[in-house]
């Protein structure tokens, strides 16, 4: 039998994910988090020697920027991994069942990123590949203002680059759609896969 999945763990982290993707914006905005400060606070400089200064903008910011991609990172890498095990083992365990329909009906349609240079349509095994074999990943970022105040927040991509043969590749991920397929991905998998036949003789 294969390794034990844990299937609800996996979703518990693609809804965090997916929750911190919507939940950059605002509160990047509330917290006034960015890398350039705020034209109405005082620098470090500003303080009397001897004194430490608060925390600024760009502190913090740095600070949510070192959670945040340690948790993207971790899912991420988490999910695709998962992925491709339990796409190896359905396939080479079940005959009957075609791993790219259940593939196909997770994305749903959806656009899950952008591949270049241009290939086929991106599927979740192809997105699990390119997360596995990334040599740099990085959070796309964009800049903002609220009331005269600057700030900067995570858009919910996720750039990640790597080689494959003497060829360059990046893709842009769409964590959003593509979390959400992952959901799905999991629940079609739990459902058509008799996993108590599978358990059934596990010493």
């Amino acid at each position: 039998m294969p390794h034990f999945f844990n299937f609800d763990g996996l979703d518990h982290s693609l809804f965090i994910l997916q929750n911190l993707c919507h939940g950059s914006r605002n509160y990047c905005m509330q917290e006034k988090l960015g890398r350039t400060l705020p034209r109405e606070s005082p620098g470090a400089s500003d303080e009397p020697l001897g004194k430490i200064a608060p925390a600024t903008s760009i502190d913090r910011w740095y600070s949510y920027y070192g959670h945040l991609k340690s948790s993207v990172s971790e899912t991420v890498i988490e999910a695709a991994v998962k992925l491709r095990m339990l796409q190896d083992f359905v396939r080479s365990d079940h005959d009957d069942i075609d791993i790219c329909d259940m593939d196909r009906r997770a994305i749903d349609g959806n656009v899950l990123g952008i591949i270049e240079p241009e290939a086929e349509k991106l599927t979740l095994r192809e997105c699990a590949n390119k997360v596995i074999h990334a040599t740099d990943a990085q959070l796309e970022w964009i800049k903002s203002e609220s009331d005269g105040s600057p700030y900067e927040y995570w858009s919910g991509n996720y750039i990640l680059s790597g080689t494959k043969g003497n060829i360059p590749w990046r893709l842009t991920l769409y964590i959003l759609p593509w979390s959400a397929a992952m959901t799905r991905f999991n629940l079609i998998v739990q459902e058509e896969v008799d996993w108590h036949h599978v358990h059934k003789h596990d010493q």
